[in-house]
């Protein structure tokens, strides 16, 4: 049987809520000092690969996000327009098959180890 048309709207807005709570934990965990060392812990890992959210959050210290339930996984890049210090940091989260991207400046966090 098919679903409603009510069922069906009801889904997709729990899918766009999902959405940006994953989107919100990933500003949270960018963007706030107290979350320096998760960051630093990413940056330890080899360039390219995926690594466990919730086993980055457990060796930084700090508390996963709700979203990190689950298989989130998250790596990081260099920047593709080269920019010097820069980053991409990627968020996957398989279960849902959603991801989010961010720039993240590592020199400010790494210095001159960033370059």
């Amino acid at each position: 049987m098919l679903p409603t048309r009510w069922e069906f709207q009801d889904a997709m807005r729990n899918e766009q809520d999902t959405d940006l709570r994953l989107a919100d934990d990933v500003a949270d965990l960018l963007a706030e000092r107290r979350n320096e060392p998760f960051l630093h812990a990413l940056f330890r890992r080899q360039k390219g690969g995926w690594s466990s959210l919730p086993e980055l959050c457990r060796e930084a210290s700090i508390e996963p996000p709700a979203t990190a339930v689950g298989h989130v996984h998250v790596g990081w890049l260099d920047d593709p327009d080269e920019t010097p210090g820069y980053a991409l940091v990627i968020f996957v989260a398989m279960g849902e098959l959603q991801s989010t991207i961010a720039i993240y400046n590592r020199a400010r966090l790494l210095g001159a180890e960033a370059q």
